[in-house]
């Protein structure tokens, strides 16, 4: 598993750690690569069904938690996301980056839930632990810039994200958002064809802020077109 895994066989390798497994189910690192795996391929419910068995064995394992808890939020199953996630928090890991991705997701679960202030907390306790993470800059701007609050806030940690991931698309749109919020259409709009110039998956949110953008400016048949 460990030879397959370094020469990028992610499948081959799986099924190597699972063999191992059947043999002694007590060695944490298989479990782990195995959970690594599963996120990588984007294989949430394994990677919540593999978390669950792992934990019998491994109760005090913080990144068992974290897996499990993150997977959860992607699934949108926030609540359950939270409570693994601060089941993490509760072993008291010394890590940084491993803090700073718990409250990461800890703040977009607790804003998909509408529990806003949780959400905030939980993003500034991230930034803490590290300030130039532009993913987490960017969705705590764009929150912020959805609820229309602390918009400045918002602009700040936005120009900050983009000065540390330059022509990312979805930074782009989450500037161009707060810009449009703050009634700044023309600077929004350079900002939003950036983003579409940058964006190489054609995703929907970009055209869609643009019509909103387009139709602000009075450019009303070119924003039909955008949400068409």
């Amino acid at each position: 598993g460990d030879i397959l895994l370094q020469r990028n066989s992610y499948s081959a390798a799986l099924k190597a750690y699972r063999e191992a497994l059947k043999f002694n189910s007590q060695v944490y690192i298989v479990w782990e690569q195995i959970l690594r795996i599963e996120i990588s391929n984007g294989d949430y419910e394994h990677v919540i069904n593999d978390g669950k068995s792992a934990l019998r064995i491994f109760p005090n394992q913080v990144a068992l938690y974290v897996f499990t808890g993150m997977a959860h939020a992607w699934l949108q199953r926030h609540q359950e996301a939270i409570a693994y996630l601060q089941q993490a928090i509760n072993l008291k890991p010394t890590d940084s980056e491993l803090l700073d991705q718990i409250y990461t997701t800890l703040g977009s679960s607790y804003n998909s839930l509408k529990r806003y202030k949780e959400s905030d907390d939980a993003f500034e306790n991230a930034l803490t632990y590290n300030p130039l993470n532009s993913y987490t800059l960017n969705n705590y701007a764009f929150y912020l810039a959805i609820r229309g609050v602390a918009l400045d806030k918002a602009l700040k940690m936005s120009q900050q994200a983009i000065a540390l991931n330059p022509n990312n698309s979805s930074l782009e749109d989450t500037y161009a958002w707060i810009l449009f919020k703050q009634k700044k259409y023309q600077e929004a709009r350079l900002w939003i064809e950036k983003a579409i110039q940058n964006d190489h998956n054609g995703g929907g949110v970009q055209k869609e802020h643009y019509g909103d953008i387009l139709f602000h400016l009075g450019e009303k048949w070119e924003a039909l077109e955008q949400w068409k």
